[in-house]
């Protein structure tokens, strides 16, 4: 449960803060911020995405191939529909600087193979209920099914696709 932001210790969660409240940390300040700013404002996720209130399942952004899952039931919905293709699922959260780096990635394979497969989004933060079915220790995390089956991962699966 760690690396999913629950049971840290106070003493760890507020290091930064009190470090920062120091004279020596005020000085560093400007620096730190100039070191992380690239990653803390890396490209937002589109979210893409909205309840249908009459359904409950997903809707897609016209603009964007990725479909969005809020629920167990809505991952279900959609894996459902790709038993008959592959499907690929990026696991995220909103607090995962590397999740937002290599979103914009994955949005772009999925409009390159647009059709060929399924691509999906599971914000483990909204959905934890999918995180924990899953078993999910760290985000980014990435999971391929073909035909319903869940197969291995490769550490470079993107420049295969």
């Amino acid at each position: 449960m760690f690396l999913t932001g629950r049971n840290i210790p106070a003493h760890i969660t507020s290091l930064p803060q009190t470090v920062l409240n120091t004279p020596f940390g005020q000085m560093l300040r400007p620096q730190i911020e100039e070191a992380i700013r690239p990653i803390t404002t890396a490209p937002t996720v589109n979210p893409a995405m909205h309840i249908s209130p009459t359904h409950g399942a997903a809707q897609a952004d016209p603009g964007s191939p990725v479909k969005v899952v809020k629920s167990m039931a809505q991952l279900e919905q959609i894996m459902d529909s790709a038993k008959n293709t592959s499907a690929v699922v990026i696991f995220t959260s909103a607090t995962c600087p590397p999740c937002r780096v290599i979103y914009p990635v994955f949005e772009q394979k999925a409009k390159e193979l647009d059709g060929k497969a399924v691509f999906v989004k599971v914000d483990v933060g909204e959905a934890r209920d999918v995180g924990s079915i899953y078993g999910l220790s760290a985000t980014p995390t990435f999971m391929t099914f073909s035909k319903g089956e869940k197969v291995g991962v490769s550490k470079d699966w993107i420049s295969r696709l």
